[in-house]
């Protein structure tokens, strides 16, 4: 919105939307089972509750880093168990031969909570979360200002300062701009073109949001309303994981200038990035920190173009549904799976006797870790 249709709007108190009613805010917890042991019942729970905060770490936390540094973990995280455990349902409850209470319960723990206080322990040089590839990028609709408007780049700018805090790779504006560029000559289905483009860059999370506002002119006060809808996509699949819409508004003069109206626009927009931002990263949290299963990597090499479409397929609707693409070229495919296999032996049976049907062959390369390497069987 140009700045004289912005001042025409302050004059006319013209409206656009209705006037927003609060929206519930998403719940930032994770539901997680675990068992407690003691010689007493409040012993007992407390222990489950611990157990529960440990499980939760370990989704974020890799457990060489986990064994290296449980000491200080133990004694800033795990002490502190209870403060994480916003509720817990106790599922059952016995006492054995020697007197001691086992317990089981089923928890909720504060996600974004534990992985702040996990980053805000300088011996951690990552968690899961840190380093992924994240592209914000705005989509104009109906009811949106343009690209160029004061009020989007307020909005883009909080969203990707929001994610670099959090220790994300985000795309600067200008890769952005590029792709925005590329987006304007496809008239049809932009939507799976911007996701085919964010993959092509190498995006491993996908933010796709639009804007709007406008003024509520009252006396002796306006107020600037913003709301921001979004979408949250893996690239490498496509999968949507998300939506979120959120609103904000800002308080200015009556008597104010056009400019000082554009900035309280500005300053609701940034309001309301942030908010979102918060939503989706609870989002984020949850796709990448699957209770109770483990983060492996799949590799299959040397294999046909058909062979690999087929396993990928087969994979994702065969047993693995959290699993993500990595790469995909030259006859090699990448897949970061998640799975509650004890041992990595464990895995690769599984993946064997989930493939067997295809008709594809293969063979083990190597296998170390968390990471499984496999080859087209010899015919």
């Amino acid at each position: 919105m140009s700045s004289r249709a912005l001042f025409f709007s302050l004059l006319l108190g013209v409206l656009f939307l209705g006037v927003p009613q609060s929206l519930p805010a998403q719940q930032d917890e994770s539901r997680v089972e675990a068992s407690g042991m003691g010689n007493t019942d409040d012993v007992a729970l407390k222990d489950a509750m611990r157990n529960a905060v440990e499980q939760f770490l370990g989704v974020l936390v890799d457990s060489k880093t986990m064994a290296e540094n449980f000491q200080i973990v133990s004694d800033k995280i795990l002490t502190a168990s209870q403060g994480y455990v916003t509720d817990y349902e106790i599922i059952s409850q016995s006492r054995d031969a020697d007197g001691m209470v086992n317990m089981r319960i089923k928890a909720r723990v504060q996600k974004t909570a534990v992985l702040d206080d996990v980053r805000s322990l300088k011996i951690f040089q990552s968690t899961k979360l840190d380093n992924k590839r994240l592209m914000v990028i705005y989509s104009q609709d109906t009811e949106g200002p343009p690209e160029s408007d004061p009020s989007v780049s307020s909005a883009q700018t909080a969203a990707n300062d929001f994610f670099l805090k959090k220790r994300f790779r985000v795309f600067d504006e200008t890769v952005v701009r590029e792709i925005n560029q590329e987006l304007s000559q496809y008239q049809t289905d932009p939507e799976a073109r911007l996701i085919q483009l964010a993959k092509g860059r190498g995006a491993e999370l996908l933010i796709k949001f639009n804007l709007s506002y406008y003024i509520k002119p009252g006396d002796p006060f306006y107020i600037a309303y913003s709301r921001m809808q979004s979408k949250l996509f893996d690239p490498t699949t496509g999968r949507l994981l998300a939506t979120s819409e959120n609103r904000s508004k800002q308080v200015f003069s009556q008597n104010t200038t056009v400019a000082g109206a554009e900035d309280a626009v500005a300053k609701a927009s940034a309001k309301v990035a942030q908010d979102n931002s918060q939503s989706l990263l609870e989002n984020i949290v949850d796709f990448f920190s699957v209770t109770g299963a483990k983060e492996f990597f799949l590799v299959f090499q040397d294999f046909p173009e058909g062979d690999l479409e087929k396993i990928s397929s087969t994979i994702q609707n065969g047993g693995f549904p959290q699993f993500r693409e990595l790469s995909l070229q030259a006859g090699t495919l990448e897949l970061e799976i998640f799975d509650d296999a004890q041992t990595i032996s464990d895995l690769r049976k599984k993946v064997k006797q989930i493939l067997r049907g295809t008709g594809v062959e293969l063979e083990t390369l190597e296998s170390s870790g968390n990471r499984l390497i496999f080859k087209r069987a010899k015919s």
